[in-house]
């Protein structure tokens, strides 16, 4: 767990590098699809981030006897929650730094915003079943 652990934080590092350069240089909505990638990684890290945090060795005992179906809605809504989050912070930055300074906004319309959510859905699914598929393979 531990090296999945930092393997984890040089990913969220990477990608919030990886954000701020794209946004630095206007390339967020000019690189094609990356927004849609961005997000679909971010939603499989926050996915198994919260995954690392059920099956800590202090909680693995309790965790093991919860369904799959469970841990997968856990793992699966705490990524939605950070997914929502990220979108409201793109509200706030449209809202009180590109309005007001002519920067570049965040969510152009609200289909962007609805396929960011999908994307971060979709990356904590396929995520979650892998890791709930691979502990439960692993621990019986």
């Amino acid at each position: 767990m531990r090296a999945l652990s930092i393997f984890l934080a040089i990913v969220i590092a990477a990608l919030f590098a990886l954000q701020g350069w794209l946004v630095f240089h206007s390339q967020y909505f000019e690189a094609w699809q990356i927004d849609r990638y961005m997000h679909l990684a971010a939603g499989a890290v926050s996915a198994l981030v919260m995954d690392i945090a059920i099956f800590s060795e202090r909680s693995l005992a309790g965790a093991r006897g919860l369904p799959w179906w469970a841990l997968l809605l856990v793992c699966v809504s705490f990524a939605a929650l950070a997914g929502v989050g990220w979108e409201l912070y793109e509200f706030a930055w449209d809202t009180f730094v590109a309005a007001p300074y002519s920067a570049d906004i965040a969510q152009p319309n609200i289909q962007d915003t609805m396929e960011d959510l999908i994307f971060d859905l979709v990356g904590a699914l396929a995520a979650g079943i892998l890791f709930v598929w691979n502990v439960r393979a692993r621990h019986g």
